[in-house]
């Protein structure tokens, strides 16, 4: 597979310039704070915090999915992903592993 076909795949540089570079986890993470903030209606969300237990649910499950596939430009994020990951760092480290396989 080619970086560009990777599902984590994000352009870097300047137009017509061939680098590129996958999201690492750290980026991965501060775009999920950032969408479950706005989410679960909150001003911070610690990376161990349980999503469920911040009054997440079902619903709003799915809300963080279609968000994180359009910031992070991928389709990689499945509803499961938040349910078996239910903290910002497990979450961001399964896309983070998905990426790098």
């Amino acid at each position: 597979m080619t970086d560009s076909e990777h599902p984590l795949y994000r352009p870097t540089g300047e137009v017509g310039e061939t680098s590129c570079a996958l999201c690492g986890a750290v980026e991965i993470e501060a775009a999920l704070n950032r969408i479950w903030c706005e989410v679960l209606q909150t001003d911070n969300v610690d990376s161990m915090d349980n999503f469920f237990a911040l009054g997440g649910h079902s619903l709003k499950a799915m809300q963080v999915v279609v968000r994180a596939r359009r910031e992070l430009r991928s389709e990689a994020v499945t509803l499961a992903d938040v349910f078996r990951s239910p903290n910002l760092k497990s979450l961001a480290e399964t896309l983070e592993k998905r990426a790098s396989e």
